[in-house]
């Protein structure tokens, strides 16, 4: 049933209005039916009917003062001319009516006139009635009921009564339908389009009784619970290395907040903050353990708009100051995971703040463990020069190209150096022979240089095309010891070095 009030149309209205309108307007004739004018009271039907359809296809009921002057000025019409038939003989007759005629009809007129204005007052007040009802279920939470009571008033024909009654059934029709239209879809999942309709429903009811719905404002409170409810058991399925979205995070904050803004004097408004500082506990300690979803979550609340509502503007100015440390613990998770290029979008977005150094280090570290699991070139290890400042260990890379290279290193600290093309260099044919440990004789006196002074340690390194590709990346791990001088040379070799 209820599916077919949704869908349905309320019809042209009850069955006695049908009835009711020729009633009235062979009322307004009864004058010229007392006369035996038959010609008059023909005319003065037809008229108000037609007077009446003009009304009903204008909707009359919205402009009841301007409707009202047209039906008195019919109505002074009908009189004008009824004064007109009692001075004057009849088509068929030679005298002008006799007198008790003349009472016998307007006797029928004032009779007609009363009953005419009684039916319309009784057709409005029925009309108000079941208005009346319908409200009365609407805020008792019955919608089913009020839909059927808001159907036989929002007919057509009503408008010639000139009431209110259709249009502010219209209006709880509306409240009613778009209550209905989310609870459906809150049952089968549809939160968004939950929102959607119980924001409608809000807008509707407020218009039909001048303030939010208390029923509303539980409704979407538990809405709201239901979407952070639906949160947590996706958390169970969801891949912890992914930022994913979207969750229901957002909208269960902007049902919270609506609940606010629309009603704010229930019960269910006073408990919004509490609810939004909950929500925002457990994706926050939902991010120490899984920091990529919690990521996700925490983005879905840093961008809501600038909401005014309590509750709102706290919760996303604290995502946003979260964002960076979470970030970079989600980098750090991808990395582990060996999701190098997830990470490297991840850790890329932590530009600013205490955690850009930290991201833009193990940046490195990510750019170095992709090239390696790729088809990189081995890099032999370096020569050993001689003595370095204790504790320190110095590394001289040679550029001995046309190409300007980018080194990578990763292990006690990370870092990047760039050395310039050597301009005066040529290609080579033969990739360097040299023995493990020894030095390359054959690095050329004009090789571009960059002196690196590392911590003491192991270290993953990459030597690439500085932005660029047509130079294939070559890694390697050495083991730097402390006080020691190391170097190593480069030259491009048939497309490679």
């Amino acid at each position: 049933m209820v599916t077919t009030t949704l869908e349905g149309s309320p019809g042209p209205g009850p069955w006695y209005l049908w009835l009711a309108a020729p009633l009235v307007a062979a009322a307004l004739g009864a004058g010229f039916a007392a006369l035996g004018r038959r010609g008059a009271f023909v005319k003065s039907v037809l008229g108000t009917l037609a007077l009446f359809g003009l009304a009903v296809w204008l909707d009359a009921g919205t402009a009841p003062a301007l409707w009202t002057v047209l039906y008195a000025a019919w109505a002074g019409l009908l009189a004008w001319a009824l004064i007109r038939a009692l001075r004057r003989p009849s088509p068929t007759g030679f005298t002008p009516p006799l007198p008790q005629e003349r009472r016998r009809a307007l006797v029928a007129a004032g009779l007609g006139l009363a009953l005419a204005v009684g039916g319309l007052a009784g057709l409005r007040f029925a009309a108000d009635t079941r208005l009346a009802e319908g409200d009365a279920a609407q805020l008792a939470g019955d919608c089913v009921t009020a839909l059927e009571r808001y159907a036989g008033v929002e007919g057509a024909l009503n408008a010639y009564t000139l009431g209110g009654a259709p249009a502010a059934a219209r209006t709880g029709r509306s409240a009613c339908v778009q209550t209905l239209l989310a609870e459906r879809a809150d049952g089968t999942g549809d939160h968004e389009g939950a929102e959607s309709a119980y924001r409608r429903a809000t807008v509707a009811f407020t218009a039909r009784f001048g303030t939010g719905a208390p029923r509303l404002a539980a409704l979407r409170l538990a809405h709201g619970d239901a979407m952070v409810t639906a949160d947590r058991r996706r958390l169970a399925a969801a891949d912890p290395g992914a930022v994913g979205r979207p969750w229901f995070d957002a909208e269960a904050v902007t049902t919270y907040r609506s609940i606010v803004r629309d009603t704010p004097h229930t019960p269910e408004a006073a408990l919004v903050p509490a609810r939004i500082d909950t929500l925002y506990a457990q994706i926050t300690g939902d991010a120490a353990k899984r920091p990529c979803v919690g990521l996700g979550r925490l983005l879905e609340l840093a961008t809501l708009d600038g909401a005014k509502e309590p509750g709102a503007e706290p919760v996303t100015a604290k995502a946003r100051a979260a964002l960076p440390e979470v970030r970079y613990a989600c980098g750090a998770s991808q990395y582990r995971e060996k999701r190098y290029r997830e990470a490297r979008a991840t850790l890329k977005e932590v530009a600013t703040g205490p955690y850009a150094k930290k991201a833009a280090d193990l940046l490195i570290a990510v750019d170095v463990a992709d090239a390696a699991q790729g088809s990189a070139g081995a890099l032999p290890p370096p020569a050993t020069e001689g003595p370095a400042p204790a504790g320190t260990t110095e590394l001289v890379v040679a550029n001995d190209s046309t190409k300007a290279l980018e080194v990578l290193y990763a292990g006690p600290e990370n870092g990047t150096a760039e050395i310039e093309a050597c301009v005066t260099c040529t290609t080579r044919r033969t990739l360097p022979t040299s023995p493990l440990g020894g030095r390359y004789d054959t690095c050329s006196s004009s090789a571009r240089t960059v002196t690196l002074r590392l911590k003491p340690g192991t270290y993953d390194l990459v030597v690439r095309g500085a932005g660029s590709t047509d130079v294939r990346p070559h890694t390697g791990r050495w083991s730097l010891k402390p006080g020691t001088a190391y170097s190593s040379c480069f030259y491009i070799s048939s497309g490679l070095y």
